[in-house]
């Protein structure tokens, strides 16, 4: 009698045991084909966005994210895909969705210049200068936001302001010519020729040294 129970404790240990293992291979297997879905979604959105359907990718995108909402990626695909799409006030609200998630300083510059275009093409010129100045203070040597933060200085006509930051722009890369003409041309709207003309040689000589 004693020996039946121990075998049959020992059948339902035996039984347990690979309820266990099914189970624990199950979930894997399933995490597994999570990925997958991921990966092919990834792609298939990729794959819109690089055939200019920005409307089927914004849809594929929309579904992805409500399905996996945790997943940044999609938002990211997102975001560009507004930028196409020109709804700069959806690029806004995801940006700030992304920072909300904390991303690292790379992608928060990115970011930050998506939403002060965005700013830019809807004429809010006091928010651009307020994301391009957190830009700057993450990378104050990145010669390019200098020289975007002159842009809107430039639309709120803060003239001054926009030759001080196209003069450390081309302090921190003197061979930029572009800079050298915006400069020019915010001399020109306050009246001062020399310093316009000045400029504008300048661009002259590094364009032929360009070409």
């Amino acid at each position: 009698m004693i020996k039946l129970c121990y075998v049959i404790v020992g059948l339902i240990l035996v039984i347990a045991g690979n309820s266990f293992f099914v189970k624990k291979k199950s979930n894997i297997v399933s995490e597994n084909d999570t990925e997958l879905q991921k990966v092919t979604e990834t792609s298939e959105i990729l794959g819109l966005y690089a055939s200019h359907k920005y409307k089927e990718a914004l849809e594929r995108c929309d579904k992805a994210i409500s399905l996996y909402p945790d997943n940044i990626t999609f938002l990211e695909h997102r975001i560009l895909i507004n930028m196409e799409l020109n709804d700069y006030q959806a690029v806004i609200d995801d940006s700030n969705k992304l920072i909300s998630y904390g991303v690292d300083n790379t992608k928060l510059n990115s970011i930050y210049q998506k939403q002060w275009l965005s700013y830019i093409q809807l004429k809010q010129y006091e928010q651009s200068l307020s994301v391009i100045n957190k830009a700057i203070e993450l990378n104050p040597d990145k010669t390019e936001l200098y020289s975007l933060r002159a842009r809107s200085k430039d639309y709120m006509q803060d003239y001054t302001g926009a030759i001080a930051d196209y003069s450390k722009a081309i302090d921190l890369n003197p061979n930029k010519k572009e800079y050298y003409m915006d400069r020019s041309i915010i001399y020109q709207k306050i009246g001062d020729e020399n310093n316009a003309k000045s400029d504008n040689e300048k661009f002259a000589i590094l364009n032929t040294e360009s070409n």
